[in-house]
């Protein structure tokens, strides 16, 4: 599936189309950047507000 993405973005780039996507992790965002990706969503909306709401969950135990 990496290669498939990768070949994606150079064949959308070749066309002059924008080349975006999903990233779930820092490391897979920082790839795709790498691989030439114009726009990198960086996380999803429900995992960023779960990750919040643990850590205010911990900080009022």
């Amino acid at each position: 599936m990496q290669k498939a993405l990768r070949r994606a973005a150079d064949q959308l780039r070749l066309l002059g189309k924008p080349v975006g996507i999903l990233a779930t992790s820092p490391e897979d965002a920082r790839r795709y950047r790498d691989w030439g990706y114009q726009f990198v969503a960086a996380g999803v909306d429900l995992g960023l507000l779960v990750k919040a709401a643990d850590r205010l969950s911990e900080q009022m135990a």
